[in-house]
């Protein structure tokens, strides 16, 4: 029985690589896409800035799997989700302030260095920008109501998406990487967690006003790739702030065309 499943997922996977290599048009993957509503946002989110690419759902085919389509994608997407072990960044004694998902943790920090070697450019939303600045070298808070002082509402039980303002907090490097600053600065909001110690290989480029970091950049941009983390979630911002939403999306589209174009 175990050898036959195994021997389907081998033929699923060879003939998915083979349509991919054999495909021109741009592939996208996305470290979870399926398995609620929110999920699915990733997805429409992105073919609504652009209908005409392919999306692969990595939670979906497994670690090995992924790890080998990985290599047939034009960029990569870390969505949100539940919150990195706290092993991870050294912090054991706060497990218990976490829901965690083992499997995503594994599945996340593999692709993280595979797109990285690659130069792939990365988008990192919520959960992502968390797992990838851990995955940097960074820290997390565990839990902001217990361990940060703020009077801002980051995440409410009885709605999904609270919604505060943004500060830049470095307006000169925001707009050399991003363009120009968007006339609205207000963002959604759904998370316990938030960056301890940013990794020293990245920069914050905006705050909320309590001072925790929403969005991050290298530091150093030279011969790396695209890479952009954000606290809040731009998949389900356009009816609040389509502005930022979109910007956020064609920007990551235009660097995966460019990148592509080079090739």
């Amino acid at each position: 029985m175990y050898k036959s499943h195994f021997f389907l997922i081998a033929i699923v996977l060879f003939f998915l690589v083979n349509f991919l290599t054999a495909n021109d048009k741009i592939i996208i993957g996305i470290s979870k896409a399926s398995g609620s509503e929110n999920y699915e946002k990733y997805r429409e989110w992105l073919l609504r800035i652009d209908k005409d690419i392919i999306i692969i759902d990595f939670y979906k085919i497994g670690l090995d799997s992924a790890l080998k389509v990985l290599s047939k994608c034009d960029g990569l997407v870390l969505s949100g989700g539940p919150d990195i072990h706290p092993n991870y960044y050294n912090r054991p004694e706060d497990e218990h302030l976490c829901k965690i998902d083992s499997k995503r943790d594994t599945l996340e920090f593999e692709l993280i260095q595979k797109a990285i070697k690659n130069k792939l450019p990365i988008l990192a939303i919520c959960r992502g920008l968390q797992i990838l600045n851990v995955a940097l070298g960074g820290t997390l808070i565990a839990d902001i109501p217990t361990q940060y002082e703020t009077e801002i509402i980051h995440q409410e039980k009885d709605t999904y998406d609270v919604y505060h303002s943004l500060e830049i907090s470095n307006s000169k490097v925001y707009n050399k990487f991003l363009g120009s600053i968007p006339s609205s600065l207000i963002v959604n909001s759904n998370h316990h967690q938030a960056i301890g110690k940013l990794s020293h290989k990245l920069i914050g480029l905006a705050r909320s006003p309590d001072g925790i970091i929403e969005m991050f950049t290298w530091k150093n941009w030279l011969n790396k790739p695209f890479l952009l983390g954000v606290q809040w979630h731009p998949e389900r911002l356009g009816e609040i702030n389509p502005e930022l939403s979109d910007k956020l999306g064609y920007i990551f589209m235009n660097k995966i065309k460019k990148r592509k174009n080079k090739k």
